[in-house]
């Protein structure tokens, strides 16, 4: 039987230790699911800073997505963690935007792992009335696209994500569109 997540919170202000960091030191989780399952007690980070995959799959699924989407987690380290990550099957979760999964085309709210107002603001413009849809967060991509020369993988990835947040986090409106607003956007990357 799967247990499913209930209490999640889109308070994702959670940090984790960094393994080498003095207790004052903190590094964020730039992902804003993986922070709040990390905030929300759903995943442990072990004291060498690692998370498990199995625990990944675990939470992916109580949101609805596909288990095996944890694996990406693998590769979200550096180059030299990639093998580690997939023999011992755990990845660390703070060193995310070190790793293959690091591109261009994302909103760039988190990207140094501090929240900026300035990108949320730029990503709300493609709202509609304070309400995001696929097609506002596909304007949205295409245009960090076309503004960064980035890469077609990258759009990739990011309208992945943006999916992602829009399926588990958003709601159905009267007209049965997937929706989210701008609100609790702003609630998942803070």
């Amino acid at each position: 039987m799967n247990a499913v997540i209930t209490n999640y919170s889109t308070d994702v202000s959670k940090s984790v230790k960094s393994p080498s960091s003095s207790d004052d030191q903190q590094v964020k989780i730039i992902c804003p699911v993986i922070r709040g399952a990390v905030h929300e007690q759903h995943l442990h980070v072990d004291d060498s800073g690692k998370t498990s995959i199995s625990n990944l799959k675990r939470v992916m699924e109580s949101f609805g997505m596909l288990r095996q989407l944890a694996y990406v987690a693998v590769f979200a380290n550096r180059v030299v963690d990639i093998f580690p990550n997939l023999f011992f099957s755990k990845f660390y979760p703070q060193k995310m935007r070190e790793g293959l999964i690091k591109h261009s085309c994302d909103s760039g709210i988190l990207s140094t792992g501090i929240y900026s107002e300035e990108k949320l603001k730029a990503l709300a413009g493609y709202a509609h009335n304070g309400i995001f849809t696929k097609a506002g967060f596909d304007r949205a991509v295409q245009n960090r696209k076309e503004e960064q020369k980035g890469t077609w993988i990258g759009a990739a990835l990011s309208r992945l994500e943006f999916s992602i947040i829009l399926s588990t986090f958003g709601t159905i409106d009267d007209n049965g569109n997937k929706i989210i607003t701008i609100e609790a956007v702003q609630k998942l990357y803070q």
